[in-house]
């Protein structure tokens, strides 16, 4: 039997904003207005600059929402 790979349906942009305190790259998802998160190393919590959201959807839409991601033969 053969088995079929599933394929995405989303992509999700990560960035990562340094603790002012103790310099960490902590992750966000593409944050689309002013937000704030904690540093997982430090405790710090700080505030994070938003996205330009046209940039976001640029980017999904070029990735074919994580479809043109998917290495060759496993489409």
């Amino acid at each position: 039997m053969q088995e079929e790979f599933v394929q995405p349906a989303e992509v999700e942009i990560l960035l990562f904003y340094p603790c002012p305190r103790c310099g960490r790259k902590v992750p966000a998802i593409a944050p689309k207005e002013v937000s704030q998160i904690k540093c997982d190393e430090c405790g710090q919590v700080f505030l994070i600059a938003p996205v330009d959201e046209k940039g976001i959807c640029y980017l999904k839409t070029a990735l074919v929402h994580g479809l043109a991601l998917v290495k060759e033969g496993y489409n």
